[in-house]
């Protein structure tokens, strides 16, 4: 409560109590910070090689939200899209503001009105006391204060709160999908999920409640993580001319604390576990090749992924219907992220497939489309282009394996 005065607008007081922090190594780039605000990814609709162009990327947040901020380097970002909450502070149309902290001006603002972003401090390492030595913060913080009754009943953006059971509930949601969150991944290989109680006077005294890891190794048994340098979107990009492929071995490690159960769900339990997949890359030869070559910003791209056995030299596929928490028991499709449709095979399938803004579907078309729109030509040409010859890549690469055996053909 004693960081509800002294703000940059008395409006903001009602957004300084309960909130998600999402929090990122990696700062941002002065391009990350000028698309940030831009819907359904369409910033990155040419670059190829980036994820966020299949979905809805940041604007997602306003599930939860009204007013989203964050911090990257020396920027602090805060968003009203409302151009209600920020008072004076808000320049012109801009649905926000942005200060840079090395401006000795903006310093003395957060001087000036220090609860405002009080609740910033000693989250993640970071520090917004402005000492005499002002630091970079080396990664992006997110705070997300969760939408209260009072504030969904005014809101033109969702007119829902968000309570602390919903918060439960998405977080419970995110752990039962951990692995699923990292099988198809370039950059990030870590979730961690942490609890503050509401009595907690400092925030080093979060709980870690649930991380989920991934390590890979690539076909010459090198652990890519350590060489840092894989990207297979930007790889295959490369080398998608010459029929490219390229075999990973992928373990992911899923582990959930007792202290789970008792801040998330009942639901959940300790849990220490570890899975490998083999997952298949391969780029289109034929159609889909084609039109990336028509079309700027399209990767004719498709992975395959199986889960497997390895004791020794001796390899033994494991079915999907035998996966532990933290994954899909049933076949998927991935857009490098997980999507919520069956597959209706026994694998999991990605490629860099035009999905509806909201990330619940393929766009496949119908029957009765009176023309043949791209979106749902891409998809078909990945189907029946890329993603094919992923899965022969995948059968291939099995002859490499000792312990599997015809039999286990069947199966994938």
């Amino acid at each position: 409560m004693d960081a509800r005065t002294r703000l940059i607008d008395e409006n903001m007081s009602s957004f300084q109590g309960a909130a998600l922090w999402a929090y990122n190594n990696k700062q941002f780039t002065e391009t990350d910070l000028r698309n940030i605000t831009k819907l359904g990814g369409a910033t990155k609709q040419e670059d190829d090689t980036k994820i966020g162009k299949f979905g809805l990327g940041f604007c997602s947040v306003y599930n939860l939200t009204d007013v989203p901020s964050f911090i990257t380097g020396t920027d602090l970002v805060i968003f009203d899209p409302h151009y209600r909450n920020l008072g004076s502070a808000v320049k012109g149309k801009e649905p926000g503001i942005k200060i840079n902290l090395r401006s000795l001006q903006n310093q003395r603002l957060v001087r000036r009105m220090k609860n405002q972003f009080k609740p910033f401090n000693r989250v993640f390492g970071c520090d917004m006391t402005m000492g005499e030595d002002l630091h970079s913060y080396e990664g992006t913080l997110f705070r997300l204060p969760l939408r209260t009754n009072e504030q969904a009943g005014k809101s033109e953006i969702k007119d829902s709160a968000y309570s602390k059971s919903d918060i439960k509930e998405l977080l419970h949601m995110l752990m039962e999908n951990g692995g699923n969150m990292l099988l198809f991944t370039q950059n990030v290989t870590k979730i961690e999920v942490y609890h503050l109680p509401a009595n907690a006077t400092d925030p080093s005294q979060s709980t870690l409640i649930f991380t989920a890891t991934k390590n890979m190794i690539d076909s010459d048994y090198q652990s890519i993580q350590i060489a840092n340098t894989f990207n297979i979107m930007k790889e295959s990009k490369t080398y998608m001319y010459l029929k490219y492929k390229k075999i990973i071995q992928a373990d992911i490690n899923i582990q959930v604390e007792n202290a789970a159960k008792r801040f998330i769900s009942y639901r959940v339990s300790e849990t220490r576990l570890c899975t490998r997949w083999i997952i298949a890359y391969a780029t289109g030869t034929s159609k889909s090749l084609k039109i990336s070559k028509q079309v700027k910003g399209v990767l004719p791209l498709a992975g395959v992924a199986t889960p497997i056995e390895k004791n020794g030299c001796v390899v033994k596929l494991t079915l999907l219907g035998n996966m532990p928490f933290g994954f899909y028991k049933t076949g998927h499709y991935f857009s490098f992220l997980p999507l919520p449709i069956q597959t209706g095979l026994p694998v999991h399938i990605n490629a860099t497939f035009a999905v509806a803004s909201d990330r619940r579907s393929i766009m496949w078309g119908t029957e009765d489309d009176k023309t043949e729109l791209f979106k749902p030509r891409w998809n078909h040409s990945l189907m029946t282009d890329a993603v094919p010859k992923a899965y022969v890549c995948l059968l291939e690469s099995l002859h490499n394996y000792n312990g599997v055996v015809d039999e286990e053909y069947m199966n994938i």
